[in-house]
């Protein structure tokens, strides 16, 4: 196995490069097959084929602010605006507002179905 940050080889099991300081899998500058150049948005190896593994992507996603998850649950139609707006450059961003979005409306025919319910029993019992 390679370093994916400064390409050195390293045994599978090595927490922390012991070259770069990074952990292995979370750069995005080698193979972690073949040690061989990639770049950041590659997918694949050109070198060698294989898929490359990054673990620190995750850390880089881009999420939402907490304002605008809570605009989209409690009014979806900001949460749509939003989704139109992000879609093609902030994917991540979009995903987010759109989970909340469904979320709100889920919520909303929750609470509509147990006015329904209520109300019903209200006016069977006069209270």
């Amino acid at each position: 196995m390679f370093c994916r940050e400064c390409g050195m080889e390293i045994g599978k099991k090595v927490k922390v490069c012991p070259n770069c300081g990074v952990k292995p899998l979370h750069g995005t500058k080698h193979c972690q097959a073949c040690g061989a150049n990639t770049k950041s948005k590659h997918e694949l190896c050109k070198n060698c084929g294989a898929q490359l593994i990054t673990k620190g992507a995750a850390l880089k996603e881009e999420n939402a602010p907490k304002t605008a998850k809570a605009a989209s649950f409690c009014m979806p139609v900001v949460g749509i605006i939003l989704f139109f707006i992000w879609h093609a450059k902030e994917p991540e961003k979009a995903k987010s507002i759109c989970n909340w979005t469904i979320g709100g409306v889920a919520f909303g025919m929750i609470l509509y179905v147990f006015g329904i319910v209520w109300g019903g029993f209200s006016a069977a019992t006069g209270y």
